[in-house]
Parts: C-alpha cells; structure tokens; sequence
C-alpha cells in the first residue's frame, strides 16, 4: 500500500490572513492548484506558525516584533485545505501565553478532526502520549516540541517544553 504525506512548512492563518478571514470565505484565499494538489494526499501535516483562539494575551518579550494567532475561524481553512494534523512546535506557540497554545483552535479543531501534535493534551496531562491515535491510513508518526506548564526550582510556574507524539 503506498500512503502518499503533504508536508507544508510554516502556514500563517494570523496577522492579516486573520483580518481577511472576517470578511471573505476561506475558499478565496486559497488557489485552486494548492487544494488540488494537497487533496491528492492521503495525510496532510502542516506546521501551523500560530495558535487557533481568542484566548490569552501577548506575553511580555521586550523586543519580540511579532506575536502570531489566528480566530476560530482558521479552522474552516484548515479542512478546506484537507489538514489532518498540525504541528504547534515553533517559536510563536507561546505568543499570547499558554491558554491560547493549549486552546488551539479550542473544539473548533476536534470537532472537525483535525488533530495537534498534543499541546492541549500536554496541558491536562504533560505526560500524554498520543501514539494511539489512528487517522486509518497506515502509520506516520510525527514528533513535535510542544510547551506545557512546569514548576521551577521555586514552585513558580515556568513554561517549558514536553514531547508531543502523533501516530496516524
């Protein structure tokens, strides 16, 4: 059996894509050719260069210029584009703090199947491991850093990184 994987790289749904979403329907920011060709996929992964929600606040980083997040809305671009997991694991999960990371996209995101690489099961269960998980096309499995909360040495809580697992 062959299993043909789309990988896509950093895929901005915030900043202006997030502004335009409120107004124009997800299908016309898309061309056509990019949906052909990710629908002839059997598994789409792509590295989402933001949270999905309205949660949380940007994070106090004195000379961070940019803080990523996309709507709710995202979503419905996501499984126009065919998506069945998203990786969180870069340098803007954490812009507007661990309540937007681990809300990605809140059910918004279950609802439609679209699976994370285990941000908001890290929160709940920082030793979750998601490597039962079937998308029913044979077995991939992708390994992303994702964050979750960690006591420090003086019981703040500090973000860290915990190992997310997905197998399909």
């Amino acid at each position: 059996m062959t299993v043909t994987v789309a990988l896509a790289g950093d895929t901005m749904l915030g900043r202006g894509v997030a502004r335009t979403l409120t107004t124009t329907p997800p299908a016309a920011l898309v061309a056509p050719e990019v949906r052909d060709a990710l629908g002839q996929a059997d598994l789409v992964v792509l590295n989402l260069e933001c949270c999905i929600s309205e949660r949380g606040r940007r994070w106090d980083a004195p000379g961070k210029p940019f803080f990523f997040r996309a709507p709710p809305r995202a979503v419905e671009l996501l499984i126009l584009l065919g998506v069945d997991c998203v990786t969180l694991a870069n340098n803007h999960a954490l812009d507007y703090g661990v309540d937007a990371l681990t809300d990605p996209g809140g059910e918004a995101l279950d609802r439609q199947a679209v699976t994370d690489d285990g941000a908001a099961a890290q929160k709940a269960d920082p030793g979750h491991d998601l490597s039962g998980q079937s998308a029913g096309v044979g077995r991939a499995e992708t390994v992303g850093r994702d964050h979750g909360e960690q006591a420090g040495a003086d019981g703040q809580q500090r973000v860290g990184a915990q190992p997310g697992r997905l197998v399909m």
